[in-house]
């Protein structure tokens, strides 16, 4: 398994396992040893109670998580029952605009197109977008090493490359990475063409549980995951301290994510703030 270290708040180094939504973890001394000494200070891991209950983990500091979760029977049952008219009214007029989606492979043409995309606007969901500014080279290096247990999804207008989605997938379970248009292609829903097209391979594959994510942080995001069938899914998320450091972060609960400490009514009407803060940062990096 592969393990990512990430720096929260500049106060301590956080360690998680990739993919950890598709694997079952268990947190082993090699695994624990691992994330350590990459210089991690807590290690941190959740349960995949949408699959399976029988994993208790009691001698773990245990936080509330969640995950946005489609769980997919047969396209026929997603598109009758669980998206809203609004959703199959965005995948038909994605037809109409003559958007196709389907699996295609990162050439050079398409790495290409990929760049453009990223960097079309420095502001997404109104918020800085962390891909702008990316090279061609960056660009062609990530897609280089895509995984065989995934799909590349591209929804393409006139044989043009306007939006992609990045599909991870293991046995019953998969995650969309990465959901991604031009924003002067919104018109023609793209986004939707690609949700739906995702579904359409899950269950060919017998793919239970689709993940998009988690619920609660982006409000105009949140709806669209609602309106094409993913619900908020609680899941525990475990943290272990590996350092001195690690211990005394835990016992004063800095560990938790900022957001997650906050009543759902606060945190959104707290975010149009955060986002005008993120882009006022941005302007005024521009500037400086």
């Amino acid at each position: 398994m592969k393990i990512s270290i990430k720096n929260r708040y500049k106060l301590f180094n956080l360690a998680t396992v990739d993919g950890e939504y598709l694997h079952d973890v268990t947190p082993t001394e090699s695994l624990l040893g691992q994330a350590e000494n990459m210089g991690a200070d807590i290690f941190s891991f959740i349960e995949r109670t949408f699959i399976n209950r029988n994993q208790i983990f009691k001698n773990f500091t245990k936080e509330e998580d969640n995950a946005a979760i489609l769980t997919a029977k047969t396209y026929e049952d997603w598109w009758s029952k669980q998206i809203s008219k609004k959703s199959r009214n965005m995948v038909r007029k994605a037809g109409k605009k003559s958007v196709v989606a389907r699996i295609f492979d990162p050439d050079e043409e398409a790495v290409r197109k990929i760049w453009e995309i990223y960097n079309e606007t420095p502001i997404r969901q109104e918020r800085r977008f962390s891909h702008y500014g990316i090279s061609l080279d960056a660009v062609r290096k990530g897609f280089a090493n895509t995984s065989n247990n995934s799909y590349l999804i591209g929804a393409y207008c006139n044989n043009e490359l306007i939006g992609l989605l990045h599909l991870l997938y293991h046995e019953r379970v998969a995650l969309i990475s990465q959901i991604l248009s031009f924003q002067r292609h919104f018109d023609k829903a793209p986004n939707n063409a690609l949700i739906s097209k995702t579904l359409e391979l899950c269950t060919q594959k017998n793919i239970r549980y689709i993940i998009y994510g988690r619920m609660g942080s982006h409000p105009s995001l949140d709806r669209f995951k609602q309106s094409n069938g993913f619900v908020k899914f609680i899941i525990p998320r475990y943290y272990i301290p590996l350092t001195r450091k690690g211990n005394v972060i835990v016992k004063l609960r800095l560990h938790r994510e900022i957001e997650d400490a906050l009543p759902q009514s606060i945190k959104y009407s707290l975010i149009p703030i955060y986002n005008w803060l993120d882009k006022r940062l941005l302007s005024l990096t521009h500037i400086s």
